[in-house]
Protein backbone atom coordinates (compact mmCIF):
# COMPACT_ATOMS: atom_id res chain seq x y z
CA UNK A 1 0.00 0.00 0.00
CA UNK A 2 2.84 2.38 0.89
CA UNK A 3 4.52 1.75 -2.46
CA UNK A 4 1.27 2.40 -4.34
CA UNK A 5 0.76 5.72 -2.52
CA UNK A 6 4.37 6.78 -3.17
CA UNK A 7 4.17 5.78 -6.84
CA UNK A 8 1.36 8.29 -7.43
CA UNK A 9 3.94 11.09 -7.33
CA UNK A 10 6.62 9.38 -9.40
CA UNK A 11 5.32 6.57 -11.63
CA UNK A 12 3.46 8.45 -14.34
CA UNK A 13 3.28 5.39 -16.56
CA UNK A 14 1.27 3.64 -13.84
CA UNK A 15 -0.79 6.69 -12.86
CA UNK A 16 -1.01 8.96 -15.92
CA UNK A 17 -4.39 10.45 -14.92
CA UNK A 18 -6.44 11.17 -11.84
CA UNK A 19 -8.87 8.48 -13.00
CA UNK A 20 -6.02 5.94 -13.06
CA UNK A 21 -5.17 6.82 -9.45
CA UNK A 22 -8.76 6.45 -8.24
CA UNK A 23 -9.34 3.21 -10.17
CA UNK A 24 -6.09 1.64 -8.92
CA UNK A 25 -7.29 1.75 -5.33
CA UNK A 26 -10.79 0.32 -5.91
CA UNK A 27 -9.70 -3.28 -5.28
CA UNK A 28 -7.20 -2.42 -2.56
CA UNK A 29 -7.21 -2.33 1.21
CA UNK A 30 -8.54 1.22 0.99
CA UNK A 31 -11.99 -0.17 0.21
CA UNK A 32 -11.87 -3.03 2.71
CA UNK A 33 -10.15 -5.71 0.64
CA UNK A 34 -8.62 -7.26 3.76
CA UNK A 35 -9.80 -9.35 6.71
CA UNK A 36 -10.92 -6.87 9.41
CA UNK A 37 -11.24 -9.71 11.93
CA UNK A 38 -7.46 -10.27 12.20
CA UNK A 39 -7.05 -8.31 15.49
CA UNK A 40 -10.06 -10.03 17.07
CA UNK A 41 -8.73 -13.47 16.09
CA UNK A 42 -5.32 -12.63 17.55
CA UNK A 43 -6.88 -11.43 20.82
CA UNK A 44 -9.11 -14.53 20.97
CA UNK A 45 -6.10 -16.85 20.57
CA UNK A 46 -4.30 -14.99 23.36
CA UNK A 47 -7.37 -15.22 25.60
CA UNK A 48 -7.76 -18.93 24.81
CA UNK A 49 -4.19 -19.55 25.99
CA UNK A 50 -4.49 -17.08 28.88
CA UNK A 51 -1.60 -14.87 27.73
CA UNK A 52 -1.28 -11.12 27.34
CA UNK A 53 1.35 -10.53 24.68
CA UNK A 54 2.80 -7.07 24.22
CA UNK A 55 3.44 -7.82 20.53
CA UNK A 56 -0.21 -8.74 19.90
CA UNK A 57 -1.40 -5.59 21.68
CA UNK A 58 0.97 -3.52 19.53
CA UNK A 59 -0.26 -5.28 16.37
CA UNK A 60 -3.90 -4.57 17.28
CA UNK A 61 -3.12 -0.88 17.93
CA UNK A 62 -1.18 -0.62 14.66
CA UNK A 63 -4.00 -2.37 12.76
CA UNK A 64 -6.55 0.13 14.10
CA UNK A 65 -4.27 3.07 13.20
CA UNK A 66 -3.84 1.68 9.68
CA UNK A 67 -7.62 1.38 9.35
CA UNK A 68 -7.90 5.09 10.23
CA UNK A 69 -5.29 5.93 7.60
CA UNK A 70 -7.13 3.82 5.03
CA UNK A 71 -10.32 5.72 5.85
CA UNK A 72 -8.46 9.01 5.31
CA UNK A 73 -7.19 7.78 1.93
CA UNK A 74 -10.74 6.66 1.05
CA UNK A 75 -12.10 10.14 1.86
CA UNK A 76 -9.33 11.76 -0.18
CA UNK A 77 -10.04 9.50 -3.15
CA UNK A 78 -13.73 10.38 -2.91
CA UNK A 79 -12.83 14.08 -2.94
CA UNK A 80 -10.68 13.50 -6.01
CA UNK A 81 -13.56 11.63 -7.65
CA UNK A 82 -15.76 14.68 -7.09
CA UNK A 83 -13.19 17.03 -8.62
CA UNK A 84 -13.57 18.86 -11.92
CA UNK A 85 -10.48 17.13 -13.33
CA UNK A 86 -11.86 13.64 -12.62
CA UNK A 87 -15.22 14.63 -14.07
CA UNK A 88 -13.56 16.11 -17.17
CA UNK A 89 -11.48 12.96 -17.69
CA UNK A 90 -14.63 10.84 -17.49
CA UNK A 91 -16.89 13.04 -19.63
CA UNK A 92 -19.01 14.15 -16.70
CA UNK A 93 -20.38 17.68 -16.24
CA UNK A 94 -17.96 20.12 -14.65
CA UNK A 95 -18.96 22.54 -11.90
CA UNK A 96 -19.10 26.06 -13.27
CA UNK A 97 -16.68 28.63 -11.93
CA UNK A 98 -18.35 30.80 -9.31
CA UNK A 99 -15.73 33.49 -8.77
CA UNK A 100 -15.96 36.96 -10.29
CA UNK A 101 -13.16 39.49 -10.12
CA UNK A 102 -13.76 43.16 -10.95
CA UNK A 103 -10.97 45.73 -11.11
CA UNK A 104 -12.14 49.34 -10.83
CA UNK A 105 -10.36 52.67 -10.89
CA UNK A 106 -8.10 51.97 -13.85
CA UNK A 107 -8.88 54.23 -16.78
CA UNK A 108 -6.88 53.77 -19.96
CA UNK A 109 -3.71 52.54 -18.26
CA UNK A 110 -2.29 49.40 -16.82
CA UNK A 111 -1.98 48.65 -13.12
CA UNK A 112 1.53 49.23 -11.81
CA UNK A 113 2.18 46.95 -8.90
CA UNK A 114 4.40 48.40 -6.15
CA UNK A 115 4.34 51.79 -7.86
CA UNK A 116 3.83 54.94 -5.76
CA UNK A 117 0.65 56.84 -6.53
CA UNK A 118 -1.07 53.99 -8.40
CA UNK A 119 -4.39 53.04 -6.88
CA UNK A 120 -6.89 50.39 -7.77
CA UNK A 121 -9.78 48.82 -5.95
CA UNK A 122 -10.36 45.11 -6.33
CA UNK A 123 -13.66 43.46 -5.56
CA UNK A 124 -13.91 39.69 -5.51
CA UNK A 125 -17.17 37.79 -5.16
CA UNK A 126 -16.84 34.10 -4.47
CA UNK A 127 -19.76 31.83 -3.78
CA UNK A 128 -18.33 28.68 -2.32
CA UNK A 129 -19.96 25.60 -3.84
CA UNK A 130 -21.96 23.59 -1.31
CA UNK A 131 -19.89 20.48 -2.10
CA UNK A 132 -17.10 21.80 0.14
CA UNK A 133 -19.40 22.16 3.15
CA UNK A 134 -20.81 18.70 2.38
CA UNK A 135 -17.30 17.20 2.27
CA UNK A 136 -16.31 18.82 5.56
CA UNK A 137 -19.53 17.61 7.19
CA UNK A 138 -18.88 14.09 5.89
CA UNK A 139 -15.37 14.11 7.35
CA UNK A 140 -16.59 15.45 10.72
CA UNK A 141 -19.41 12.90 10.94
CA UNK A 142 -17.18 9.95 10.07
CA UNK A 143 -15.77 9.64 13.59
CA UNK A 144 -12.08 10.19 12.89
CA UNK A 145 -9.81 11.06 15.78
CA UNK A 146 -9.22 14.81 16.12
CA UNK A 147 -5.75 14.69 14.50
CA UNK A 148 -6.98 12.84 11.39
CA UNK A 149 -10.02 15.12 11.15
CA UNK A 150 -7.80 18.19 11.41
CA UNK A 151 -5.55 16.92 8.60
CA UNK A 152 -8.54 16.13 6.35
CA UNK A 153 -10.37 19.39 6.97
CA UNK A 154 -7.07 21.30 6.84
CA UNK A 155 -8.16 24.74 7.92
CA UNK A 156 -11.46 24.72 6.07
CA UNK A 157 -14.30 26.46 7.83
CA UNK A 158 -18.03 25.94 7.87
Amino acid sequence: MKDALLAINSDFSRYPTLTAIVEAFKSSWVYGNYDPEVPDVAKAVCAEHDVDLWSVNQMVALFKKQEQLLAAVRVTLQMLQNSDLYNMENGKPIMKQEANIHVNGVLGSSININSPGATASVMCNYNEPTIFADMISAVKSHGFDSETESVLVGGCRL
